[in-house]
């Protein structure tokens, strides 16, 4: 199965297990995806990575995207304790998200782990492959 018609198919068919993508097809596609699986009973999370500068950004922008509770921290181990109840399956695009990973890799690469325990994550656009290797999705 390859292509991106595939990965969508398996991806709706539970056939992609939670974790953290490559999306390369290019955003639009991903738009349609994300749409597909809304239609399909998801939970689908947008998080603009334009707005993501600083570690404060990044829990500021997950909290508005995955609507987490008003008693989110905004750290590391405060998200992984509000990940355990999003509900699944679940998606969230991270759009534009090399800039900050490339400015602070340890911080992406633990989001991500933490993120991809229960959903499924794909980030968009260039990225840092060496410093948060994560697998290819399309």
């Amino acid at each position: 199965m390859t292509g991106p018609d595939a990965v969508s198919e398996a991806l709706l068919a539970g056939e992609v297990p939670p974790g953290a993508y490559r999306w390369r097809p290019g955003t639009a596609y991903v738009g349609a995806l994300a749409a597909g699986a809304a239609d399909a009973g998801w939970a689908v999370a947008r998080l603009d990575g334009a707005r993501v500068r600083t570690v404060d950004d990044l829990h500021d922008a997950l909290a508005d995207s995955l609507a987490l509770p008003a008693h989110y921290g905004r750290n590391l181990d405060a998200l992984h304790d509000c990940v355990a109840d999003l509900p699944t399956p679940g998606l969230l695009v991270w759009d534009g998200w090399g800039g900050f990973a490339r400015e602070h890799p340890r911080t992406t690469r633990l989001a991500l782990q933490v993120l991809g325990e229960r959903l499924v994550v794909l980030v968009t656009g260039p990225g840092p492959d060496d410093e948060v290797p994560l697998p290819g999705l399309g």
